[in-house]
C-alpha cells in the first residue's frame, strides 16, 4: 500500500509534466493553489480507495452524478442548496482527478474510462447552465425570459450539424457503398484548421474551465450578500456563444460534398494506417 506522501509526490510530478501551471505560482497563482486543492482530496480519496476492487470509471460516475445533484441545489430557491451547490461545483473537479488518477494507479486506463470523463466534463458543462437560467428566473421574479431561454445551450450543443455528420460518418464507414470515396476527393479540412480565428476566439469565450465557473460562484455569492446581480450576465453570452457555434457548424457542415470529402479523409487515413 503507497503512502499518501508517494501518491501526492506521483500525481504532482505526473500534472506538471502536463500541466506547467501547476508548478507555477508566480504566473498562475489561482490556477496554482486550486490545482493543490484538486490533487490534495483527490489523492486523499486513492490513497482510500488503492487496495479496494472499485473501478475508476465508477469514480466518474460518481462524478457525473455530482453535476446534477449539483445543478438541482443550484435551482432551488432556497439559499442553503444554493452554498451547498456552489461548494459541490467548486469542488467536483476532485473526482474529475481522482479517477485518472485511480486508473493508472491500478493499470486500468482507458479508452472508454477517457471518453467516460469527457462525456462527464459535458453533462458538468449543460447541467450548470440549465441550472443557472433557474437560478436566474427566481432570482429575478420569475422572469419569463429565463425559461425561455433554457435549453438554447443543450439544444444547440446536441444538433450541431458538424457532430451529426461526424457521427453518420463513424457509423457508416464499413459500408460497402462507401468505398468509392476512398481517394476521390480532395483532403477535408475541420472548422478548426479552415476557420482558426473564429474557433480559437469561440473555445475561449465564456468557456467552461474551472477558473471561469468559479468566477461565476462568486457573482452568485455576492448576489446573496445583496451584491449587484451580474450572473444573469455569464448565462446569457454562452447562450449567445451556442447560437452563434450552431449557426456557423450550420452553414460550415452544409457546403457542397463537406460530409464526402469528411469520409474521404477517413477512409483514406484508415487505408493507409
Amino acid at each position: 500500500m503507497k503512502s499518501f506522501q508517494d501518491l501526492y509526490h506521483y500525481q504532482l510530478e505526473y500534472n506538471v509534466e502536463r500541466m506547467p501551471y501547476v508548478g507555477d505560482f508566480k504566473c498562475n497563482p489561482y490556477s496554482f493553489l486550486k490545482a493543490r486543492y484538486y490533487m490534495f482530496f483527490s489523492t486523499l480519496i486513492v490513497f482510500f480507495l488503492q487496495k479496494t476492487s472499485i473501478h475508476p470509471n465508477n469514480i466518474t460516475k460518481l462524478y457525473i452524478f455530482s453535476g446534477f445533484l449539483s445543478a438541482t441545489l443550484l435551482a432551488v430557491p432556497i439559499s442553503e442548496a444554493h452554498y451547498f451547490a456552489i461548494f459541490l461545483i467548486f469542488s467536483k473537479g476532485i473526482l474529475d482527478w481522482a479517477d485518472g488518477f485511480f486508473a493508472r494507479l491500478k493499470g486500468k486506463a482507458s479508452l472508454t474510462g477517457h471518453v467516460l470523463d469527457i462525456y462527464g466534463a459535458n453533462i458538468n458543462s449543460i447541467t450548470f447552465i440549465v441550472s443557472l437560467g433557474i437560478y436566474e428566473y427566481f432570482y429575478f421574479n420569475e422572469s419569463i425570459f429565463f425559461l425561455m431561454t433554457l435549453f438554447i445551450y443543450p439544444f444547440c450543443y446536441g444538433t450541431l450539424l458538424t457532430k451529426f455528420s461526424n457521427q453518420y460518418i463513424l457509423e457508416s464507414i464499413n459500408s460497402k457503398s462507401f468505398k468509392s470515396h476512398v481517394g476521390t476527393t480532395k483532403p477535408a479540412k475541420s472548422i478548426k484548421e479552415s476557420h482558426r480565428g473564429a474557433f480559437n476566439f469561440f473555445s475561449v469565450f465564456l468557456d467552461d474551465r474551472s477558473r471561469t465557473i468559479d468566477f461565476v460562484l462568486l457573482l452568485i455569492v455576492i448576489e446573496h450578500f445583496n451584491g449587484p446581480a451580474l450572473s444573469w450576465l455569464f448565462y446569457v453570452g454562452v447562450n449567445l456563444k451556442w447560437i452563434a457555434l450552431w449557426i456557423g457548424s450550420f452553414i460550415f457542415s452544409s457546403k457542397i460534398n463537406y460530409t464526402d470529402d469528411v469520409l474521404s479523409t477517413k477512409l483514406n487515413e484508415i487505408k493507409n494506417g
